[in-house]
This record gives C-alpha cells, sequence and structure tokens, in this order.
C-alpha cells in the first residue's frame, strides 16, 4: 500500500509539472567596483521601480547583486502573463534589498520545442539591483 502512495505522488507531481510553465529566479553575487557611475540610457518604471536600459545611471550608484530569471514557456500560460508576474517577484525582492533601482542587463531566448503547432521557449533575463549613493 504504501509503495502504492508514493508512486500516485510521484505521477501526481511529474502530470503537474508538465501542465506548467516553469519559472526560477537566481540572486547572482555582484564582483566589480565598489562604486559605479555609467554614462547614462534610457530609464522606465515598473510598478513604481526605476529600471535602466541601454546603459547606466549617469550618477554614482552601487551594484546589490544580479537577478537572472529563466522561465519555460510551454503553451499552457501566455508568454507576457508569466513575464510580468516574474518582473513583479523581482520588484518585491529588489524593495525588499533596499534598491532604488534596477538596470536590465540583457535577455535571451531560444525555441527548445513544440506542442502542436505551438513553440516551447526557453527565456533568460538579467538585473543588477543597484542603490544610488547621491
Amino acid at each position: 500500500m504504501k509503495n502504492v502512495i508514493i508512486v500516485i505522488v510521484v505521477a501526481f507531481s511529474v502530470f503537474c509539472t508538465g501542465c506548467r510553465s516553469y519559472t526560477d529566479i537566481t540572486e547572482m553575487a555582484y564582483r566589480g567596483p565598489a562604486v559605479c557611475q555609467g554614462q547614462g540610457g534610457m530609464l522606465g518604471d515598473i510598478n513604481g521601480m526605476p529600471v535602466w536600459s541601454g546603459g547606466a545611471p549617469n550618477r554614482r550608484y552601487r551594484v546589490l547583486c544580479g537577478i537572472q530569471f529563466s522561465w519555460t514557456e510551454n503553451g499552457t500560460k501566455s508568454a507576457v502573463k508569466q513575464y510580468d508576474e516574474t518582473v513583479d517577484e523581482i520588484i518585491r525582492i529588489a524593495k525588499a534589498r533596499g534598491a532604488h533601482a534596477m538596470i536590465n542587463m540583457g535577455f535571451e531566448s531560444k525555441v527548445i520545442g513544440h506542442k502542436q503547432t505551438m513553440p516551447i521557449k526557453a527565456s533568460k533575463q538579467y538585473f543588477q539591483l543597484i542603490q544610488y549613493l547621491e
């Protein structure tokens, strides 16, 4: 009986994993100058958090850490909705760490298969969480 329960639990876990998209947020240590200053860039706002793209702040700042998030879109959830939910979680992490802003460091995506006629994509996005010094 115990073996039957274990098999049912494992089968259910595998079934549920196959039905959803996978998201992973990883914090990465920063190694570099203690104080940075960029030349400027494009500054946007996502849910109250300033986000720099295409450059870095033209003021002094320090990098708290890097954030990498990866997800697989398997056709059960739209990529836009999943991306928005994950960015919201990263903003919560940034605010908890005391970040004043984030720098978008890059994005990559590749097709890793197909589900019927829909591509399955594995994507990664990178941010730095920063604090302004002035």
